[in-house]
């Protein structure tokens, strides 16, 4: 059931990124996660439609300009530090190579302040209001390649058990007898998806599940900046 894997992830990560936040810098062959998450931005922008196009692009935008200054941020010559970026909602995961090179930056407080700054300074200002997002950041130190590949799967399974309780919450006048923000629902992966697929509201899902992107390196230029490829859930959904 993939709400036991979800429950089982959730414990396995919580659990690194409470031991990473006391660490000062990324030891040797380690991979770096920043996550970075918008301030109150689901309240204000996200939580009231299954998509925000103008906030999609512009993290998006913000994503791009943030993971292709990488090399520079890192002070590292090397082609292949950024692994890839996935996001979702108003969080991105900014996935960050083992192999730095001996004299790359490697201070957990700085890389996360700068990564943070970047994108919050670099996220054009949204709504009527044109109000600014700011996101804080997070780092988790995983051990190999197969945790990172976890973690992945991870981030995924608490996006869409989020986007199934989103789309019955956002539908809950046609059913108003079932409280859907009751945990049995809204903290139940399984049960949300049963519950949309009964409800006939799959097509509602895929709308959401549309916005959960990779970011993938595409090729570096000759000022060491990266370009990156931007790709749906759904063409690598196999890989999760």
């Amino acid at each position: 059931m993939e709400n036991d894997i979800l429950t089982s992830l959730d414990k396995k990560f919580k659990a690194i990124e409470e031991k990473s936040q006391t660490m000062l810098s990324i030891p040797e062959n380690y991979f770096l996660v920043v996550r970075l998450d918008g301030f109150h931005a689901t309240k204000k922008y996200i939580k009231d439609s299954l998509e925000n196009k103008e906030f999609r692009g512009n993290f998006s935008n913000a994503i791009n300009f943030t993971t292709g200054g990488l090399n520079t941020f890192l002070e590292s010559r090397l082609p292949k530090n950024f692994i890839c970026a996935f996001s979702a909602n108003d969080e991105v995961s900014i996935i960050i190579n083992a192999s730095l090179e001996e004299k790359a930056e490697r201070r957990l407080f700085k890389i996360c302040t700068l990564l943070s700054s970047v994108l919050s300074i670099n996220f054009k200002p949204i709504g009527v209001k044109k109000e600014k997002v700011f996101f804080d950041a997070r780092p988790l130190l995983l051990e190999n390649i197969d945790e990172v590949h976890t973690y992945l799967k991870y981030r995924y399974l608490l996006n869409i058990r989020y986007g199934y309780w989103k789309v019955l919450r956002l539908k809950n006048n046609s059913f108003p007898d079932i409280d859907v923000n009751h945990d049995d629902i809204k903290c139940n992966l399984d049960n949300a998806k049963n519950l949309v697929i009964q409800k006939k509201l799959k097509s509602d899902f895929n709308i959401f599940e549309q916005n959960l992107i990779f970011h993938y390196p595409k090729y570096i230029d000759d000022k060491r900046k990266i370009h990156t490829s931007v790709f749906n859930i759904n063409t690598y959904k196999k890989l999760l």
